[in-house]
Order: C-alpha cells, then sequence, then structure tokens
C-alpha cells in the first residue's frame, strides 16, 4: 500500500516532496503518507476507474482489516493514512503463535 502510494506521487503527483511517517500503536499500525503535489478528487478517480491503485490499496488493506483514507483536492497535494489493526496479544494465527 506504501509503494503504491509512492508510485502514485512519482507518476501522477509532479510532487516536489513526498513524507512517510510509521506509527505503532498500542491496537494498530498507521502509515501516512503525503506529497505537495497536484492532487486529485479521489470520488472523481474511483468512479471512473482511473483510481484502480486506490481502489486496490484499500481493497489490500480490507484483507487486513484496515482502512485506507485518502483526502486530495486540486493543487493540496495528496494525504494516503493506512490503519492495520495488530493481532491481540497471544492468539494463533494458524502457524505459530504471535505475542505482542
Amino acid at each position: 500500500m506504501v509503494q503504491e502510494a509512492m508510485t502514485n506521487t512519482a507518476k501522477y503527483a509532479q510532487a516536489s516532496q513526498l513524507g512517510i511517517v510509521f506509527e505503532d500503536r498500542e491496537k494498530e499500525v498507521v502509515v501516512t503518507v503525503v506529497d505537495d503535489g497536484i492532487g486529485f478528487e479521489v470520488d472523481q478517480a474511483l468512479n471512473t476507474g482511473k483510481g484502480l491503485g486506490v481502489f486496490g490499496m484499500k481493497e489490500r488493506a480490507q484483507l487486513l482489516g484496515g482502512t485506507v483514507d485518502i483526502r486530495s483536492a486540486p493543487n493540496e497535494g495528496t494525504t494516503v493514512i493506512v490503519r492495520i489493526p495488530l493481532p491481540k496479544e497471544g492468539i494463533e494465527d494458524g502457524h505459530s503463535r504471535i505475542d505482542r
């Protein structure tokens, strides 16, 4: 998801800066990707089929029980916030015990 956000910035945003913040919180991991590019209309991109990368990011996050929030507007840059919940302490993942 982060790679897709970075790729979109490189291909389309015409940005001069890109920032990434990783946060390991108690119950989730949050990754925020921000650029100072040209921005876009999120709903329009999703509705016209031009937002396949955006759709793919949302789909991948959902597979992990998480979310992707994309905030953008023309001439305002883009912020992508990915939230992925962490497994509860000591649950089995089907292969090994996960302790956090």
